[in-house]
């Protein structure tokens, strides 16, 4: 065990104290409810127990405690900027292979357009153009027309209801 005894941090080799380690990783994993990607974060768990482990001063307290904050810490980090970007840079590439496979069906593109601005309003018809023919990012979208990223996540989604019923 680390720091108990005689037995101090210098003493242990990294090896020894991911295998002792490894259950606290995953139990900060599955505290911090993470169900995607778990080898990531167990990965990045790893990281931050190497950083405890290199920055552990056994002057200041257990290493355990010390651990499990350091990897806790790293780890909602990484979900922080994770969320981050999920939420700043949304990956169109599904949403466009359906519209695109719906477009080389019979369609071209003039015909979904002018189909779309009969179906749809003024609003949710510059929101499709903007987001699949221009390929504006959601967030140029949604600054343009003045409305949350939110609200035009929103609207995007009924609107290509409205579409996908049409065509």
């Amino acid at each position: 065990m680390l720091s108990e005894g005689s037995i101090t941090l210098q003493d242990e080799s990294f090896e020894m104290v991911v295998n002792q380690y490894t259950p606290m990783i995953h139990q900060i994993i599955n505290k911090c409810r993470i169900y995607k990607d778990r080898d990531m974060y167990f990965q990045e768990g790893l990281i931050a127990l190497w950083n405890a482990f290199n920055n552990f001063n056994e002057e200041k307290g257990a290493f355990c405690t010390y651990a499990y904050t350091i990897i806790y810490g790293h780890i909602r980090n990484v979900l922080s900027k994770e969320n981050r970007f999920s939420t700043r840079n949304i990956t169109s590439s599904e949403d466009v292979l359906n519209l695109s496979s719906k477009i080389d069906r019979n369609f071209n593109t003039t015909d979904i357009l002018a189909a779309s601005e009969v179906v749809l309003g003024k609003y949710e018809y510059e929101l499709i153009y903007r987001r699949y023919f221009l390929n504006e990012p959601l967030t140029d979208v949604s600054s343009f027309l003045g409305v949350s990223l939110a609200k035009a996540k929103k609207d995007i989604l009924c609107a290509k209801k409205k579409l996908k019923k049409f065509l």
